[in-house]
Order: structure tokens, then C-alpha cells, then sequence
């Protein structure tokens, strides 16, 4: 989880704070992270970690039932994106 937790704020520098976590059920190597500043998403089970989505926090995260590559993302104000 370091190679999460410690990437750098596009606004210089910090830490991630880590909203929520999403495994896929059928690539248990396919995580999706909501931390404090966008959307990491890894997949090959944490070593390394892509920016998916910047400039936004997200409070809550979940998967179609039964379409796992179709993600849902939400925050407090009424914010939302599905890719």
C-alpha cells in the first residue's frame, strides 16, 4: 500500500489520504482507490499504481453487480462519475 499512500500530491507534496477500495471480483489483481486527491487504479495487485481520474475526493465507490469493469464514484456534494 506504500506505493499508494505516499504518491505525491499534484499540489505539492503530502500523502494520500485512502477513501475507499475496490477489488474486482474476477482480477482480484484490478484495485480501484479513492483517495483525497482523484482515482488510482492498479493492475497488477498494488505494485504499481495509475492516476485515473485528478483534481477531485470521492467519498464512496462500487461496482455494477454484474458488469465489474463498470465503476461508480460519488461524493457528499452530489458529485458523481461512472466509467
Amino acid at each position: 500500500w506504500a506505493a499508494l499512500f505516499l504518491q505525491p500530491l499534484a499540489t505539492g507534496g503530502g500523502f494520500s489520504g485512502i477513501r475507499a477500495i475496490n477489488i474486482n471480483p474476477q482480477d482480484p489483481k484490478n484495485v480501484v482507490a479513492l483517495t483525497n486527491h482523484g482515482i488510482y487504479t492498479t493492475t497488477n495487485g498494488g505494485t504499481s499504481w495509475k492516476q485515473s481520474f485528478q483534481g477531485m475526493w470521492f467519498d464512496a465507490l462500487d461496482r455494477h453487480p454484474t458488469q465489474p469493469d463498470v465503476l461508480f464514484a460519488g461524493n457528499g456534494d452530489g458529485t458523481s462519475i461512472h466509467r
